[in-house]
């Protein structure tokens, strides 16, 4: 696999590292924003082994309006979908560049060479 690739898929990897840290950082900012709502919208908080409030956590963050009144909100909220849609984008690029890496050149320019050797014995020696 070429560097590239790999380069790519780890960026990919820390891209989603990224927004998970400020998943964390906007969760608590959003349910003080969320409860002064009417009605008041319950925002579970940020924690990795418990995979179906952390689900209910980002799609909120994914689908929340943006508020206007809240500027680092509205920025922190801007950045988490960067960063959490840009994740799986440049995992799947890194991918692909690395299997297009391994295709062999068209027109048959990169025919493998039979490189087998043979070795005869005669039953009758030579002269």
């Amino acid at each position: 696999m070429p560097l590239a690739a790999i380069n790519l898929f780890f960026a990919g990897m820390g891209s989603l590292a990224v927004s998970m840290a400020l998943i964390y950082a906007t969760a608590p900012r959003l349910g003080a924003y969320l409860r002064r709502q009417t009605p008041p919208v319950d925002v579970p908080e940020f924690d990795l082994y418990a995979p179906l409030r952390m689900n209910r956590l980002v799609w909120l963050i994914l689908t929340i309006r943006l508020p206007k009144d809240r500027p680092l909100l509205r920025n922190l909220v801007i950045a988490s979908r960067l960063f959490y849609s840009a994740a799986p984008l440049l995992m799947i690029s890194g991918m692909v560049f690395g299997l297009q890496g391994d295709a062999p050149p068209p027109n048959g320019a990169g025919e493998l060479v039979d490189t087998a050797y043979t070795l005869e014995i005669s039953s009758e020696p030579a002269g």
